[in-house]
């Protein structure tokens, strides 16, 4: 999971605060090139959407300086690997009329779909996806236990 990999590489540590909010977390840094890392490790390793915002916090005329908040807000995609979705159908008619039903094969700063009627594989940039929501995740591999019976005859 994300914070599991943000503790591994030290991130978590680096952060003033952390809160728990409805939807995801949010990160408090001291530094802009603190706050910049992480950004940079989570967009290497996951599709995300960012918006990045500043406001003046203070300001010296004398001095020439001011005091800046800088808010980077990630839109991160819920979608893991062998999620079975169910696609909008602008979605499909943008990559070639596909099947509306994708599994999803791997997910890394992009994401990897299989068409199962073509066998043909999809590759989707975050900003591709985020456009093109909703989309129904009918299947959630980590919902359901990993054991399978085959009956055949």
């Amino acid at each position: 999971t994300l914070e599991q990999n943000l503790t591994r590489q030290k991130w978590l540590d680096k952060a003033l605060k952390i809160e728990t909010v409805e939807g995801g977390m949010d990160l408090h840094f001291r530094s802009e090139q603190d706050a910049g890392g992480c950004l940079a490790y989570i967009k290497s390793h996951l599709p995300v959407n960012y918006k990045v915002s500043s406001q003046l916090i203070s300001q010296n005329e004398k001095d020439n300086t001011c005091n800046v908040k800088t808010t980077h807000a990630l839109i991160i995609p819920s979608i893991c690997k062998d999620d079975l979705l169910l696609m909008h159908p602008k979605f499909c008619k943008q990559f070639g009329n596909c099947s509306p039903l994708l599994l999803c094969l791997k997910v890394t700063s992009q994401m990897y779909f299989l068409d199962p009627t073509t066998n043909r594989r999809i590759v989707i940039t975050p900003t591709q996806f985020i456009g093109l929501e909703p989309y129904s995740d009918i299947y959630n591999f980590t919902h359901f236990g990993k054991t399978f019976t085959v009956l055949d005859n």
